[in-house]
């Protein structure tokens, strides 16, 4: 995160849901190897990825659209990536959530399409992982596993890291260069 602290940079968020419904959690139902994950990044002008924040739990919804909230709060994220079939269960929180904070994210709807979640997750990541830009913080087990034991384990971090990716947008770079006159300036946006 030091690295991270020197340049600008861009902060999105990714969901892989997988929440289990309260009946079957208090009844101890609750054995599936599914398991939700949100996963914040930032992005630096070189494209490199911080993971920043993340949860990584079998929940219920509810508490998966509260941590989700709490992230994209704590982090300032631009934008939540979610699976498209997930719109309509976590929209009804999402809404209820913007009513009482008068204020909605900006939620990208991911469409995983017909391709194998196995290829998807490959073709988004090999890029990164093979030039060494993609930075998991120490203690973060439950991802270095998935991404050590890859393709023969769960993908429920690499997922919610792929949708954050597909959103993903670098930063400009801070640059300054020298007017006619010699004074150091800075570039404006339009």
């Amino acid at each position: 995160l030091d690295r991270m602290r020197q340049k600008p940079f861009m902060v999105f968020m990714g969901v892989d849901p997988a929440w289990i419904s309260e009946d079957r959690i208090r009844s101890g139902e609750a054995k599936s190897k599914a398991f939700s994950c949100v996963v914040t990044i930032a992005v630096d002008p070189a494209f490199t990825i911080y993971c920043l924040d993340g949860f990584h739990a079998q929940c219920d919804k509810d508490t998966l659209s509260k941590e989700i909230w709490r992230q994209y709060r704590d982090n300032n994220a631009i934008g939540v990536a979610l699976q498209q079939f997930d719109y309509k269960v976590l929209y009804e929180e999402f809404d209820r959530q913007a009513r009482e904070t008068k204020f909605m994210p900006r939620v990208e709807w991911i469409s995983s399409g017909r391709e194998r979640k196995e290829d998807r997750i490959e073709g988004t990541l090999e890029g990164f992982v093979r030039a060494k830009k993609l930075y998991i913080p120490r203690g973060w087990d439950w991802a270095e596993g998935e991404l050590l034991n890859f393709p023969y384990t769960t993908f429920d971090f690499m997922d919610a890291l792929c949708n954050a990716v597909k959103i993903a947008t670098a930063p400009m770079a801070r640059s300054e260069s020298k007017s006619p006159s010699g004074k150091s300036v800075r570039p404006t946006l339009p």
